[in-house]
């Protein structure tokens, strides 16, 4: 196969080939952040009106710096296995001196090493192992390394297990009195329930944390996470004066911290808030301020996507597709490429809000991102839910409702009430096609009847 492109055919190839090209082998998982990292958009290739047509899968990498930095690679690799090895020496000797703290220490540092370099996987198997270590040596740390392991099982959508974990680490930790990790325990309980659309859960675990800490007092950075938290509970649950007052309580202990990162994050809640009232134009008034004060690539991203949607809202699509640039740009420069899929699925809204037939190409690419970079099946469902729609609004209504079937499977299997149920109201609007009598429906709601 043939994967050269450009002026040299010898200098330059495409990423979408060569995440073809290359076996899916667990050594070859950086290989993804490399290809994204070191790639440029191919100035052969435009966009009418809103700049370069294209996905990262259509971007180009410079042959000689993509060897370059292959070997970089190995070299980190390389290290990076010294230093497990290393570590797994460390904790040996810690276990033959008796000195369990040493060991559980180890253990923990090397699971947040392999988080740092995005081996979720790898860390939630060391966290683990310190949780062992800890219940059997160090009691005290049990409940800070098993609600490390939840963490990763909700990053890896596994959320049910993270759910579990996340109790199983409160209630060591009720056991212990150990306030900080009751609180944080519970914050994650709380952020699970919340993914799964559970927001009388949702709730009851943020007010455990939040009786804990107290609702007023000397402001702590958790009381306006949590207060903040509790205004997306409110905000997606329809009670949006109750959003307000949250969000108002939440400002209000961010600025007596002085905390630049509440500036932004309830500078977004504001934004979603405006959305869900119905004011695009005061949701991205809100987005822009917070995208100003944004310091990190992963909040430039979500934000970015943000303002693209108010903007898209507004029938501003031109405006949109800019935004949606600028996020995808944060995230390739910043390597949080597991927001890719959703500044594409917002590109996807942008083609098909001006009529262009390229929505398709990012939905595309945005499943293969997620299939290619081991991402939660959260994004998938997300993804084939706006494929399908896509499908459907194209007179393609078998495969469109196929889509959506995959989709609500998914939503289901991880256990998201809230979007499962938001998808089979959305079926049921869209009906039976002319002709159809309902038998074997494509996304198997007739049990919700």
């Amino acid at each position: 196969m043939n994967v050269s492109t450009g002026s040299d055919p010898g200098d330059t190839l495409r990423v979408a080939e060569l995440f073809e090209l290359f076996p899916r082998l667990p050594e070859l998982a950086p290989l993804l952040g490399l290809l994204v990292s070191g790639s440029r958009p191919d100035a052969g290739r435009r966009w009418t009106g809103s700049g370069e047509l294209g996905t990262v899968g259509g971007r180009i990498v410079e042959a000689p710096a993509l060897s370059r930095s292959a070997r970089g690679i190995g070299e980190v690799e390389a290290g990076r296995a010294e230093g497990l090895w290393a570590g797994v020496a460390r904790v040996v000797s810690a276990l033959s001196r008796g000195d369990g703290g040493e060991a559980v220490t180890a253990l923990l540092e090397q699971g947040g090493a392999e988080e740092e370099a995005g081996r979720t996987r790898e860390a939630e198997a060391w966290y683990l192992a310190a949780f062992r270590a800890a219940r059997d040596r160090d009691g005290a740390r049990a409940p800070r390394a098993l609600r490390l392991a939840a963490r990763v099982a909700r990053t890896l959508g596994r959320l049910e297990e993270a759910a579990q974990r996340y109790e199983s680490a409160w209630r060591d930790a009720e056991d212990l009195g150990t306030e900080e990790d009751q609180v944080i325990a519970a914050i994650g309980r709380g952020n699970v329930a919340v993914d799964r659309g559970r927001w009388a859960e949702a709730r009851e675990w943020y007010g455990r944390a939040l009786a804990r800490i107290g609702e007023s007092g000397e402001p702590r950075r958790q009381r306006w996470q949590l207060f903040q938290n509790l205004a997306i509970v409110a905000r997606r649950s329809g009670e949006l004066d109750d959003a307000r007052r949250l969000l108002e309580r939440a400002q209000r202990e961010g600025e007596e911290l002085a905390d630049a990162d509440a500036e932004v994050e309830v500078g977004n809640g504001w934004g979603k808030l405006r959305l869900a009232e119905g004011d695009p134009r005061g949701a991205e008034l809100h987005f822009r301020e917070a995208l100003g004060k944004a310091t990190t690539p992963l909040s430039r991203v979500t934000i970015g996507v943000n303002l693209g949607e108010s903007l898209l809202a507004q029938g501003k699509a031109l405006e949109a597709g800019e935004a949606a640039r600028e996020a995808e740009a944060h995230a390739i420069a910043g390597g949080v490429t597991g927001k890719l899929p959703e500044t594409y699925r917002l590109l996807a809204g942008v083609a098909r809000a001006r009529g262009e037939g390229e929505a398709f190409v990012f939905l595309e690419e945005a499943l293969d991102l997620i299939r290619d970079g081991g991402l939660p099946p959260f994004e998938e469902a997300l993804t084939r839910e706006a494929y399908g729609e896509l499908r459907i609004a194209e007179g393609e209504r078998a495969r469109g409702m196929a889509e959506l079937d995959a989709a609500l499977r998914i939503f289901r299997q991880v256990g998201t009430d809230d979007e499962a149920g938001r998808l089979v109201a959305r079926v049921w609007a869209i009906g039976p096609a002319p002709g159809d009598r309902g038998e074997g429906s494509a996304t198997g709601v007739e049990e919700e009847r």
